[in-house]
This record gives structure tokens, sequence and C-alpha cells, in this order.
């Protein structure tokens, strides 16, 4: 299913600035060295073990990555990036 809704380009703009910035190397690690709660963890275990059992192989699982990030790429409008800096 496909849900097509407006976005103000100036806000679409400013999320892919924070999406894409880099990182320091303290920010990263604050975010790395985070504790992982047990009902997280479960449900990462869960992800795991149903995508392993849905995508058996390495090549299922290569072909539905792309897939996957086919679709989502799709999803996302387009924005010229802004050459006036």
């Amino acid at each position: 299913m496909t849900f097509r809704v407006d976005v103000d380009p100036d806000a679409l703009r400013r999320v892919r600035a924070l999406a894409d910035r880099s990182l320091s190397v303290e920010e990263f690690r604050a975010w790395a060295d985070g504790p992982i709660g047990d009902e997280e963890r479960r449900g990462i275990e869960e992800l795991i073990a149903w995508h392993m059992k849905r995508y058996p192989t390495v090549i299922e699982r290569l072909a539905h990555a792309r897939k996957a990030y086919r679709r989502w790429a799709r999803s996302f409008p387009r924005v010229e990036p802004d050459t006036e800096r």
C-alpha cells in the first residue's frame, strides 16, 4: 500500500540534512555504546529469527534487501539539491 502526502520541500531538505550529516566520533560512541533494553533486544532477536526463516539463503536475503531498498527509495519525493549556497 502506498500513501501519497504533500511534503514541504524546505522541511524535507532540513530532515535530509539531519539524516545525512556525519557524526563526530564522540556522538557515534555515545549512540553505539548506549544500552539496549531487554525488550528491544528480544524484538531484534525475533526479527532476525523471522528474517532468517523467510529468507534462508544469502542470495535470498540480498535479493530481498535490494527489492526493499528500491521500494523505499521510490517512496520519497524527489527534491533537487539546493545549489544556491
